[in-house]
């Protein structure tokens, strides 16, 4: 961090910037004067030197015997920072942003809680949140957004909480949140609905902190949905991560009744045609299903959960601009649900491995719909090989092992790999003739006569 901030202050030593920024640059220096101590000193872990340092700092910086006195100077000093801190984000000089928005939280903090400089500290929360996301999804300032930049973020909302109180402020979150996303501020929101999910939960009363930090996870996939239309997908693996977050529930009473009302939004979402929040609550529903580990169930529950997320895909990548979307962030989460069906106690191991398996059918069938045909094989492939391994000459028995090795040559055969493709499918007939699983005689005769379809088709492109 200071690394960077030396080399933006090099770069911005131009005549009209010292000019324009000569009354206010005393104070920039010496709040990152105050932010470099911290580093260093948080750097050496000796936490109590640096509240020391801090308040010692803070005392130089403003040089004032009475605060309520001279507040009006300091709020007329605040609003021109505010406005420097948005100059340094359009030459793209975040650490020197970072640094300005700061030093109007310290502005205002002067004001012990007044309204007004309450007001002002929630524009700096505001400001400083979209500079911390550039820096995150950058991968050379990333641990530098985490490690330094998140801290003093946190500082502005350990002040508000101190004067608001958990649960009005987490009240003041989401009401800030719908403010922001009507000024299409995107990331702002996000991150007041994450730390308003994270009161919730430290509020913790009964199950409804849960349904709360539901609504917040709902609130972000609606914000979700208007970044893609807006082509914002660049910070969409942030957002998700942060969502993630906020799944990591504990001691609920009733998982069985949240999951069915999750489940049920779920649907409603998708009748709406509000995709990405459909997504993120099945994905919600099978974390709690995890959590809830109650052996079948749960395994079923997880399952049918990827089931639900494949039929959304197939409406979501109707549009050529969505599969982009699925491959980057839907099929992710998909991966991850099928690690939660490994985590389930009380259900037979045959069982467990069955629904990895049909889960992997199922995100299988979200690579072909986006196009994606190698790892449409690969994924088949390796899915009955673990069949193959865990189950021996009984994976024949099951309808799941044929079916992966019919999607494996569908895949080669739009590779083109024809040989390949006529290989599996020979191997899927075998499979399919000797499961007994099938539903019923016409599902298995249906099923078979897919594959004899598809085989003949291919070996009517082999050269004559």
């Amino acid at each position: 961090m200071i690394d960077i901030y030396d080399k933006e202050e090099s770069s911005l030593h131009t005549w009209w910037w010292l000019w324009w920024t000569k009354s206010l640059s005393p104070l920039i220096a010496h709040v990152w004067g105050l932010i470099r101590y911290n580093i260093l000193i948080r750097d050496c872990e000796q936490n109590r030197m640096a509240e020391f340092s801090k308040s010692k700092l803070v005392q130089g910086i403003f040089k004032a015997d009475n605060h309520n006195k001279q507040m009006k100077s300091f709020i007329s000093k605040a609003k021109d920072v505010i406005k420097l801190g948005k100059e340094f984000i359009s030459k793209e000089k975040y650490i020197h942003a970072i640094v300005a928005f700061y030093a109007v939280f310290k502005l205002h903090q002067q004001n012990d809680g007044k309204d007004e400089s309450v007001e002002g500290i929630w524009t700096c929360f505001r400001e400083a949140s979209i500079v911390t996301l550039q820096l995150l999804v950058n991968g050379e300032t990333k641990d530098i957004g985490q490690n330094h930049v998140i801290p003093l973020i946190q500082d502005i909302n350990d002040f508000l909480r101190n004067i608001h109180g958990p649960s009005q402020l987490a009240e003041q979150m989401e009401t800030k949140s719908k403010q922001f996303i009507t000024e299409k501020k995107f990331i702002p929101a996000m991150v007041t609905l994450n730390i308003a999910a994270k009161l919730h939960k430290e509020i913790n009363a009964g199950d409804d902190w849960v349904r709360s930090i539901v609504s917040c996870i709902e609130q972000i996939s609606f914000m979700m949905e208007k970044m893609i239309k807006r082509k914002q997908t660049n910070v969409l693996s942030h957002v998700i991560s942060h969502m993630d977050e906020m799944t990591e529930f504990s001691q609920i009473s009733n998982y069985r009744q949240l999951i069915n009302e999750i489940e049920s939004k779920a649907k409603k979402f998708e009748s709406e045609e509000k995709y990405i929040a459909s997504v993120v609550s099945f994905y919600v529903a099978a974390k709690l299903h995890k959590l809830n580990n109650k052996g079948y169930d749960s395994v079923n529950g997880i399952q049918l959960s990827v089931q639900q997320i494949l039929l959304l895909v197939k409406k979501m990548t109707k549009q050529d601009s969505m599969k982009k979307i699925v491959l980057d962030h839907v099929i992710p989460l998909l991966h991850e649900i099928k690690k939660f069906l490994q985590m389930i106690q009380g259900s037979s191991n045959k069982v467990r491995a069955l629904c990895e398996v049909w889960s992997s059918f199922d995100i299988g069938l979200c690579y072909y719909h986006c196009d994606e045909y190698q790892e449409y094989a690969n994924i088949n492939e390796i899915a009955s090989k673990f069949m193959k391994i865990d189950f021996a000459a009984e994976s024949q028995t099951y309808r799941i092992y044929g079916s992966c090795l019919h999607s494996a040559g569908v895949a080669y055969s739009r590779m083109g790999n024809i040989e390949k493709a006529i290989e599996l499918y020979k191997l899927s007939l075998e499979a399919k003739t000797n499961a007994e699983d099938f539903t019923s005689d016409k599902e298995k005769n249906d099923s078979i006569e897919q594959t004899r379809k598809n085989l003949k088709i291919a070996e009517s492109m082999l050269p004559k």
